[in-house]
C-alpha cells in the first residue's frame, strides 16, 4: 500500500498533462500512486496517459464517461489505496519536494491534514509586464512624431491642400466667421469637402499648420 494517493481528474488537457505527470515522476518522495481518471476527454489526453502508465506502474489509468470534475475526483477517491490522499489538477504541477514535505508534516505533527500555500505561475505576469514596458518605451520614442503643436514658425504654410485633421490647422478667425453660413453641418472633419462651398479665393486665405 502506497503512502500517498494522488488523484488527478483529466479532461481536455493534452497540452499540460505531460508536465503534470513529469512533476510527479520527479518527486523526491517515491512511495506514491497516481489515480488518473479520464473524464470522457475528447482530445488526446487518454493516449498520453496510457503512455505514462506503461512507463511507470505507479500511474493508474482509469476511463469513464463525462461526468464532471467533482464526480471524477470521487471516482479517483474510491479507487485510492494510499494512507493519505491529495489532489492534483491535470493542468498544474507539483514542485519536486511537495510530497516529501507534506508527508513529513503530517507524520511529524501527528496530524490528519497538512496544507500549504499555492505558488502561482508568474510567467504570464512577467510577459504582461514586459509588454507594458515595451509599449511605454516605444511610445516615448515615437511621441515626437505625433505632437500637434507648432514649434517652428517656418512650418506654417499657406494651405494648398486641406486634407488634414482639425487639430493640425490654424485658420484665420475672420475667414471662419465670414463663411459661417456656408459650412456643411454634417461634416466633423476640416477636409477639402468641408470647404466645398468656398471659392478658390476664400480657400487661399486659410492658413494651416503641419507638424
Amino acid at each position: 500500500m502506497p503512502k500517498i494517493s494522488v488523484i488527478i481528474p483529466i479532461y481536455n488537457v493534452e497540452e499540460y498533462l505531460p508536465a503534470c505527470l513529469d512533476s510527479l515522476l520527479s518527486q523526491t518522495f517515491t512511495d506514491w500512486e497516481a489515480v488518473c481518471v479520464v473524464d470522457g476527454s475528447p482530445d488526446n489526453s487518454g493516449e498520453i496517459l496510457k503512455e505514462y502508465a506503461l512507463k511507470d506502474s505507479r500511474i493508474r489509468a482509469v476511463f469513464q464517461e463525462n461526468r464532471g470534475v467533482s464526480a471524477t475526483r470521487n471516482t479517483g477517491l474510491g479507487l485510492a489505496t494510499g494512507e493519505y490522499v491529495c489532489y492534483l489538477d491535470s493542468d498544474d504541477e507539483y514542485s519536486p519536494f511537495f510530497l516529501e514535505r507534506m508527508y513529513d508534516a503530517v507524520r511529524d505533527g501527528k496530524a490528519d491534514i497538512a496544507y500549504c500555500e499555492i505558488a502561482r505561475d508568474k510567467k504570464l505576469l512577467y510577459m504582461l509586464v514586459f509588454i507594458v514596458i515595451i509599449f511605454v518605451f516605444g511610445w516615448y520614442l515615437i511621441r515626437p512624431l505625433y505632437k500637434k503643436t507648432v514649434e517652428d514658425q517656418e512650418k506654417i504654410i499657406v494651405a494648398s491642400s486641406l486634407q488634414a485633421a482639425n487639430e493640425s490647422k490654424v485658420i484665420g478667425l475672420s475667414s471662419v466667421q465670414s463663411l459661417n453660413d456656408k459650412f456643411a453641418a454634417d461634416l466633423s472633419e476640416c477636409t477639402s469637402d468641408y470647404y466645398e462651398y468656398m471659392d478658390s479665393s476664400e480657400i487661399d486665405k486659410l492658413v494651416t499648420s503641419y507638424i
